[in-house]
């Protein structure tokens, strides 16, 4: 099992989301096999980008000003 190293923004952040009444078991449920050595359920990997990019891009470039 890995050790998994709360830092103090973590839990800052874990207090807001209880305060606020947003559900910390979804949180739960990622980092439990995470800790455990298990891969994560296909809904939670990394999704390809789709579109344009080169547009989108342009536009961020052309905000900052570059």
């Amino acid at each position: 099992m890995r050790v998994i190293r709360r830092t103090a923004q973590f839990k800052q952040d874990v207090r807001r989301m209880e305060k606020q009444g947003k559900n910390t078991d979804l949180l739960e449920a990622v980092l439990l096999p995470l800790a455990t050595g298990e891969t994560l359920a296909p809904h939670y990997h990394d999704r390809p980008l789709v579109g344009n990019i080169a547009a989108h891009a342009s536009a961020i470039w052309s905000l900052i000003g570059c």
